[in-house]
């Protein structure tokens, strides 16, 4: 989305968007400063928390490794193999 009208549109610009857009200010027709209504950035937020609370979240854990190992933990971590979490117990 492309936001022309500075201070006074973009409040309704932020509510038009999807969670995840995109909005370009173009020009700097309106000056350099005025109000960023962070409140309504964030506000598309609150619906997808609601929908997440009401789910058990567990980690994915890839590979357990005593502290002993961590030499061993950290060069599996550097190869990218791994899919999640790498623990570390002592």
């Amino acid at each position: 989305m492309v936001e022309v009208g500075g201070p006074a549109t973009l409040a309704q610009s932020i509510r038009a968007g999807v969670p995840g857009a995109h909005i370009a200010l173009i020009g700097v027709l309106a000056g350099f400063s005025g109000e960023v209504p962070t409140s309504e950035a964030v506000s598309n937020n609150r619906d997808m928390v609601r929908a997440l609370e009401g789910f058990v979240w567990r980690p994915v854990v890839d590979r357990s490794y005593h502290l002993e190992e961590i030499a061993d933990a950290i060069v599996w971590q550097k190869s990218r193999q791994h899919f999640g979490k790498l623990c570390l117990s002592y």
